[in-house]
């Protein structure tokens, strides 16, 4: 193994790290905040919000960079990458309440997964828009 498919290999493990770190340590929170006796506790749960706001980003970005790393070896932050995160978001976030009855187990009419669609249209897809449209507009494929 040559020192660039080591670098390589070590840029795509770190892009997974950008993944999966935040969201274990997320579902850590949210697992303690579970465990409160009202159900949440008011130390971190401003923390756990914060969380759940940032986390899905990062976990598509670092999926995504390392993906891009094992088949190419781009740099670890890049506008390309960036880009295709966004545009992975947007794909997801768009149309949540097609696949989210699946999730849940219900109906199409379930208010649970009506209420995932939401969160997933609001935390996912809106973020992914304005950041393809951003990325588009930079010209951001055209770099790296």
């Amino acid at each position: 193994m040559n020192s660039d498919s080591r670098s390589r290999l070590f840029r795509a493990f770190f892009g997974l790290a950008i993944a999966f770190g935040p969201a274990l340590f997320l579902f850590a929170l949210l697992a303690h905040d579970a465990k409160g006796p009202s159900g949440r506790s008011s130390r971190l749960s401003g923390l756990t919000n914060w969380l759940m706001f940032f986390v899905p980003p990062l976990f598509l970005y670092g999926i995504v960079t390392s993906i891009r790393n094992f088949r190419s070896g781009a740099a670890v932050v890049s506008k390309r990458s960036l880009l295709y995160a966004s545009l992975l978001m947007l794909l997801v976030g768009a149309c949540p309440w097609a696949y989210t009855r699946y999730l849940t187990g219900g109906s199409p009419g379930n208010e649970g997964a009506g209420m995932l669609g939401t969160l997933i249209f609001i935390f996912v897809g809106i973020p992914g828009f304005i950041l393809t449209v951003i990325g588009l507009v930079a010209g951001w494929i055209n770099e790296d």
